[in-house]
């Protein structure tokens, strides 16, 4: 597929093609503005549905092909984590926050309720379920923002460069918890990252 947005000459991406088993973790490496965010963005349907530009081939994500498939039917298969959590919160405390992609698909209150209990312990934050997220560590936040894709059950999830704004501590914790995830293999993961050195042990 290529892509190239509305308010630039030269393309974003071009003849880009692959694909990824289930259950295998990958990591795309390049230079700044070499197109990696824009391959997020068109993992999880926000390109072409959402940003504007001459999109050209095909995407397809856990069997949906993404520009004919709805972005919230999407979300529910392929869960982005930003750099910058603060950039994806839509609200003010933990359970908030997890709960909120569940309760715009009208999942029942029994279910929600579980699902940030199991989110929250698969991240390593079981009792945060009440803190506010301005209280947080950056590190927390991270991992919040990614209990938060966990709890939709996406069978993709993918991290746009999630240790950006990390300090060492919270970049090896944040690592360790993928790494415990990759382990697993009930999701595929694509991580954008440079921190290599606590990445290539367990990377695909």
């Amino acid at each position: 597929m290529s892509f190239t947005y509305a308010t630039r000459l030269k393309p974003a991406l071009v003849d880009l093609s692959f694909e990824i088993t289930p259950g295998e973790t990958v990591l795309v490496l390049g230079p700044s503005g070499s197109g990696k965010s824009t391959l997020t963005l068109c993992l999880d349907g926000l390109i072409p549905h959402l940003v504007e530009g001459d999109y050209v081939g095909q995407v397809v994500v856990a069997g949906l092909v993404v520009e004919d498939t709805p972005v919230h039917v999407l979300t529910q298969e392929a869960g982005l984590v930003f750099q910058d959590p603060d950039a994806q919160f839509c609200t003010l405390t933990v359970e908030d926050e997890i709960a909120f992609g569940l309760e715009n698909l009208r999942h029942s209150s029994e279910d929600i309720e579980a699902a940030i209990d199991r989110a929250l312990l698969s991240v390593g934050l079981a009792g945060y379920r009440r803190r506010h997220l301005a209280t947080l560590s950056g590190g927390e936040k991270q991992r919040v923002a990614l209990a938060a894709v966990l709890a939709m059950g996406p069978r993709l999830l993918v991290l746009d460069e999630p240790s950006a704004n990390l300090d060492p501590r919270a970049t090896a914790e944040l690592f360790a918890l993928l790494r415990g995830l990759a382990a697993d293999q009930r999701h595929t993961t694509v991580i954008i990252e440079h921190k290599l050195d606590e990445l290539m042990e367990w990377i695909d």
